[in-house]
């Protein structure tokens, strides 16, 4: 592509030490001409670019937040659903309504993605596939904070190419809330959901059940969740404890290989986190422990499990902790994290980790520049202390408008499946190396109380990237770390919001962002399963209008995604609905133009989807 060259001559290293060195002396300037340090903290606090707090206009980093209301538009079923909305996010599905799909973010693979439910890890170290296994209904989600980048600094492994981070709700006011919804392929969605403020506490629990006879095949699926959280406020501080439980059984038709249609997989995930949060006037402190237990049971035939059976458990053990710092020279952010990863497999063998590091982050705020420099370093068993440094720089144009620049380096650790599995057709490989990566960006934003726009140019310099490759007249995929692989890419994103005002066209919400990546690696001439699998061209766009009668409105997404060797996709998805303050009937439709598409070879995604739901809020 012609654009390349362009993308790539802007993002060189040099260019950044420019902007880096430019901007610093601009600090400098500022210091000398004004001491008064400004801390801007608003409701709409961001907390998964930085270890410290800070109001979302101010956020030196490309992160897109998906509130509540946002999601509430949205015709989804799953966290997954809702992902594929997302500029710059790649959902590739082997099942639809949350069974299964890989979620990659700038080009990175689905096992450079980590995960986090409230600030806490629940990335799967068995296989990145199971990453999205969430023992939590949509309706628990308060909003998701997708940072796009480099994350190592802040949260040590996997943070490769970005970090999802699923914040849940508190039960602030009484309400309970039966959901029901029908659809075709004798679809059922059935869930109770309950928030109770008690006092000093409040809490939220959620039960819900999802089910289809298929849309094709031995495409099946029974997948039950329950969440509970609670928080408990003594004085200013707070105790916090969350438990969630997730069991999906589903037909796997050729999932992981077309030769036998007839594959069956049960995952089940346990989740238990609890925290304090002490909160001082020049210091806060947060401890949290907690546990996930991962289950994988894989079956080759579904009616003759004696042929090939595969059962797989991890659990992860961790606790971490997190301080911030405040003083006349800016905010000090402070923590580490150490854990254990476990793995019983009757294929992989019994396999355990250790693993640990501290980080360190500080942020100088002006005002109109924002620096916040910060590092980690991390071990992990098997591999050697490392430092992964990272800086973000933001200057505000006005009030509403920043520039921002951010480098940093990130890595990632080979899974248990990498290391160690092993079938006729697939050999892991005990001695891969981590996985490393210098990240930088270049981005514009703008923010006003109706529009919102941003533009970014990013790369990525990886190293000892690990894939699935084979030689072509080969049968067996080894996984092996590639020499070098690079990738560039641009985004834009432009929307405007009036939820809270009459407009002459009733228009509520507009929005249309566009994503562009280019990578390139040299693999010695043998082909690649995994790692240039992403999308080259995306487009997302949407629109959300009141109707005639009081409480209608409709909803309508577009999604078109161009990825090499795979035919192109344009879906139309969307939303009928009426809703007053207790009742919210609505009509939900998926591929509404009825494509046909595939994520992955010789998978086939449903045509069109119908669903018919009702909402009622008892209190």
């Amino acid at each position: 592509m012609n654009m390349v060259r362009p993308i790539k001559s802007i993002l060189n290293k040099k260019v950044f030490c420019f902007l880096l060195v430019s901007v610093i002396l601009q600090h400098r300037l500022a210091i000398a001409q004004d001491k008064e340090i400004i801390y801007e903290f608003g409701e709409d606090i961001v907390v998964t670019a930085s270890r410290i707090p800070t109001a979302f206009p101010n956020v030196a980093r490309s992160i897109i937040v998906l509130d509540r209301q946002a999601i509430e538009l949205i015709p989804a079923n799953s966290v997954e659903d809702l992902l594929g909305y997302i500029s710059g996010v790649d959902v590739q599905q082997r099942g639809p309504n949350g069974v299964q799909a890989d979620i990659s973010i700038r080009g990175a693979s689905f096992e450079q993605t980590l995960v986090l439910i409230d600030g806490v890890k629940i990335s799967d170290p068995q296989t990145g596939h199971h990453n999205m296994n969430l023992p939590l209904s949509i309706e628990d989600i308060e909003k998701i904070e997708i940072l796009k980048g480099h994350g190592s600094r802040l949260y040590g492994p996997n943070a490769f190419g970005g970090v999802i981070n699923i914040i849940t709700r508190k039960a602030e006011t009484q309400q309970v809330s039966i959901k029901t919804i029908y659809g075709s392929h004798n679809f059922y969605n059935g869930l109770i959901s309950l928030q109770v403020p008690m006092g000093i506490s409040n809490h939220r629990f959620s039960v819900s059940k999802r089910a289809s006879d298929g849309y094709r095949e031995n495409t099946d699926f029974n997948i039950l969740t329950t969440s509970y959280g609670s928080q408990f406020k003594i004085g200013e501080n707070i105790l916090d404890f969350s438990a969630g439980y997730i069991d999906k059984k589903f037909g796997a038709n050729s999932f992981y290989t077309p030769k036998f249609p007839n594959q069956w997989e049960r995952t089940k995930a346990t989740y238990v986190k609890t925290g304090f949060e002490f909160n001082g006037k020049r210091i806060k402190f947060s401890p949290k422990i907690h546990w996930r237990q991962h289950t994988d049971e894989f079956m080759l035939k579904r009616n003759n499990p004696e042929f090939y059976h595969n059962l797989h458990t991890t659990n992860v053990y961790g606790f971490e902790f997190n301080s911030n710092l405040f003083s006349s020279i800016g905010i000090t952010s402070v923590g580490g994290e150490f854990g254990k990863e476990e793995i019983e497999s009757n294929n992989l063998g019994n396999h355990n980790r250790g693993k640990g590091g501290v980080f360190l982050e500080h942020q100088f705020a002006f005002k109109k520049i924002r620096i916040t420099p910060g590092w980690s370093v991390y071990n992990y068993s098997g591999w050697d202390w490392h430092a992964w440094p990272g800086i973000d720089l933001g200057y505000k144009l006005n009030s509403f408008s920043s520039l921002y620049v951010s480098i940093g380096k990130a890595f990632r650790v080979p899974t248990f499946t990498e290391l160690y599995y092993s079938d006729p057709v697939n050999k892991g490989n005990a001695d891969l190396k981590e996985e490393m990566a210098w990240n930088y960006e270049i981005g514009y934003k703008l923010a006003k109380a109706k529009y919102s726009a941003n533009i970014a140019l990013f790369s990525r310099e990886g190293k000892n990237l690990i894939d699935w490759v084979k030689l072509y007249s080969d049968d067996i995929w080894y996984a092996v770390n590639l020499t070098e692989v690079n990738s560039t890419g641009l985004e834009f994103s432009m929307q405007y919001s009036n939820f809270n005002a009459k407009t002459f066209f009733n228009l509520n919400n507009i929005h249309l962002s566009y994503s562009y990546i280019n990578s390139d690696k040299n693999t010695g001439g043998r082909l690649s399963k995994y790692i240039l699998n992403h999308h080259r061209h995306q487009i997302i766009a949407g629109i959300n209008q009141n109707l005639f009668l009081s409480g209608l409105s409709y909803t309508l997404k577009f999604r078109y995604k161009e990825r090499p060797e795979y035919k192109n996709q344009f879906l139309m998805d969307g939303r009928l609905s009426w809703k007053n303050k207790r009742i919210e009937i609505f009509v939900d439709g998926t591929n509404l133009l009825n494509k046909s598409y595939e994520d992955y070879d010789f998978i086939p995604m449903p045509g069109r989807w119908l669903k018919a739901g009702l909402t009622y809020d008892l209190l």
